[in-house]
């Protein structure tokens, strides 16, 4: 379903953008929602869940990243950032949560997620190897030795010989195989070990924070980067509060995603420009999203700039936090 407009303020609940989908449980942050600009302003396009291929956290090159859940430390750069310590203890399970809730709404935007985040199986996993054949992406190829991944494109699957797995699906049937526990494999063809299986499916299911995901190389289109950080804020954490944040590519060009903080209503993820003006910009490549969102030092070999209110930033961050590492 299209994202909700103008919804009303949802106090804990996570869940998958629908015009009137039923109030999820409060153990989550809500979906966020599109919002309309003011009337003088022409509307901007919603956030559209179907995103082509080649726009979602793919690259020519193979990610390759190392076996760990701390994001690097560069104290030089701590203050031009605004970085932030690691919290104490392990995340919260909210990312399983959002993730099943999305699939269930929209499970073609919720598998588009999970193939951004195929770096980070290496911290759920120490030894896989498999073969994504996406119907409507191609070929995606996950080694973990030792909890180090390295995630490659390839003109087609390797051998049986070659792998541990290999799933053939669209973007909706891996959602649906990896989060959902009936009528899993309809949509899906497995060929390999089930147990391993498993392991790809620990990926979905881990507790992980943004922090381990930007550490891992993790890499996802604007605006999906932008809607996963929102489905880790609990809007009414945001009452008193409005302004709005962009995302521009790094090192120059104008902003293509926009998130907006609207006083304790649903948040809104637009991919045209709103009505106002952004209070804060983050202009960085797409390797560097989640890291700047979640408050860490990119992975090497990514840049980023803040122009505007390191303030406003540092108020989402906090919310993300809260999210993450809420103590129960």
């Amino acid at each position: 379903p299209a994202p909700a407009v103008d919804a009303p303020p949802a106090a804990d609940a996570a869940s998958a953008p629908a015009a009137d989908a039923a109030p999820a449980p409060a153990d989550a942050a809500p979906a966020p929602a599109v919002d309309a600009p003011p009337a003088a302003d022409a509307a901007p396009a919603p956030f559209a869940p179907a995103i082509p291929p080649a726009e979602v956290g793919a690259s020519p090159v193979a990610w390759e990243t190392p076996p760990t859940r701390a994001a690097s430390a560069e104290p030089e750069r701590r203050e031009p950032f605004g970085l932030q310590r690691a919290p104490s203890g392990p995340p919260a399970p909210w990312l399983p949560r959002a993730l099943k809730r999305l699939a269930a709404e929209d499970p073609e935007t919720a598998g588009r997620i999970l193939v951004g985040i195929l770096p980070a199986q290496g911290l759920v996993s120490q030894q896989v190897s498999y073969d994504l054949v996406l119907t409507d992406r191609g070929t995606v190829a996950v080694d973990v030795h030792d909890g180090h991944t390295c995630v490659r494109p390839l003109d087609g699957p390797r051998s049986s010989r070659a792998t541990d797995l290999r799933v053939t699906t669209d973007h909706a049937g891996l959602a649906k195989l990896l989060l959902r526990r009936r009528g899993l494999r309809r949509r899906a063809r497995i060929k390999g070990s089930r147990r391993k299986l498993r392991e790809l499916r620990r990926l979905a299911r881990e507790p992980l924070a943004l922090r381990d995901l930007a550490s891992s190389g993790a890499t996802l289109e604007p605006a999906l980067a932008l809607w996963l950080a929102a489905l880790a804020i609990d809007s009414s954490a945001t009452f008193g509060n409005r302004f709005t944040i962009a995302h521009a590519p790094l090192p120059g060009g104008p902003p293509d995603a926009w998130m907006r903080i609207q006083h304790g209503a649903p948040i809104a993820v637009l991919r045209t420009r709103p009505g106002e003006e952004a209070t804060v910009t983050l202009r960085c490549t797409r390797g560097a999203l989640l890291a700047v969102l979640a408050g860490v030092t990119p992975p090497p070999g990514e840049g980023a700039a803040i122009d505007g209110d390191l303030k406003a930033l540092e108020r989402l961050r906090g919310w993300i936090r809260a999210t993450e590492f809420a103590r129960t």
